[in-house]
């Protein structure tokens, strides 16, 4: 069936039921999604899918009245449509009442201008498989209720501080896959419920000192197999509830005391003290050196795994290491 006479179909279906889910996908020749196509369709917290419905050729048009009229739709999908930006020309009726709204898998460069959008109730956003290479702050603005982002494989090359501000309910923010070299001060600023950080694909050279303030809830953060020669001092700071930090198979020669916060043992020691207690620092596959520069990495409130050279070049567990330090 092609995309046409399946949109026949879908005018024709009957108003006067209720639906679940909508999904049409499997096409090669869409040209647009006509207008008032789905005007009448009555949800119950249901969704509308259109995927992976367009390989080949340009992306199909969305008019201003492509999705309207259609009653408590709580989620909407246009994924692999080779979309080159987020469509804004959307009736109010739709904008002001999906919660869930997923592009992943198209081309889309811009998730807006750099216009503040008024707050809308979008609850989770998925933007991956995009080529966003850099979001601008005000591109989330108005997105208060936001508690899922999804930037997996976006291309994003560059995250501005202060981008993630206005999304201050966010609880999962997932970053995995992207193209991202440094982490500039305040970068993550104002994500205080999201508890895990995954930059695993990157290509982290440099961390920059306080690019985790102001994140209060942050407990786990991933960044093996980048390129981090050397991490400055405070880069870690505000890393306050952190228990798990994957440093693995990185180049650091020696990791500084100072890159956490001054008081993290005092803090670990008042909050975890009905459970495990421990950072645990993952440095396998990094080739460190043994000496008092590292001698705080086997003091508690820190756990970690990996291996150090002596002078003889014999490697020793960081978990075993004893040394005699002023």
């Amino acid at each position: 069936m092609s995309s046409s006479d399946a949109f026949s179909v879908m005018a024709g279906v009957p108003r006067d039921v209720t639906y679940a889910s909508i999904e049409l996908h499997g096409f090669y020749d869409m040209e647009e999604v006509p207008e008032h196509v789905f005007d009448g369709l009555h949800f119950e917290h249901g969704s509308l899918k259109i995927d992976d419905s367009h390989h080949d050729g340009v992306a199909p048009v969305l008019h201003e009245h492509s999705f309207e009229e259609m009653y408590h739709l709580e989620e909407l999908t246009l994924s692999y449509l080779k979309l080159t930006a987020v469509p804004t020309r959307f009736g109010p009726t739709i904008m002001d009442h999906i919660v869930r709204f997923s592009l992943k898998g198209n081309d889309i460069t811009r998730v807006g201008d750099d216009t503040c959008y008024p707050q809308n109730d979008l609850v989770e956003v998925n933007l991956a498989e995009n080529n966003l290479e850099y979001i601008h702050p005000n591109e989330l603005c108005g997105m208060n209720n936001l508690k899922v982002l999804d930037l997996t494989s976006a291309a994003i090359l560059y995250i501005q501080p202060g981008t993630f501000g206005h999304a201050e309910n966010l609880e999962t923010l997932e970053l995995a896959g992207n193209g991202l070299v440094s982490l500039q001060p305040g970068v993550f600023a104002g994500l205080r419920h999201v508890e895990h950080l995954d930059f695993t694909g990157s290509d982290l050279t440099w961390i920059a000192p306080g690019a985790f303030d102001d994140t209060e809830s942050i407990r786990v953060v991933d960044m093996p197999s980048q390129h981090l020669y050397y991490i400055a001092e405070d880069a870690f700071r505000g890393l306050t509830d952190i228990e798990y930090i994957d440093l693995s198979g990185n180049h650091l020669r020696t990791l500084a005391r100072n890159v956490f916060d001054e008081d993290l043992d005092d803090h670990h020691h008042y909050h975890h003290h009905h459970n495990d207690d421990h950072v645990h620092i993952d440095l396998t596959d990094n080739p460190l050196i043994c000496g008092c520069d590292i001698a705080w990495l086997t003091v508690h409130p820190f756990y970690t795994t990996g291996t150090c050279t002596n002078g003889n070049n014999h490697a020793i567990s960081l978990s075993h290491l004893h040394l005699s330090c002023p």
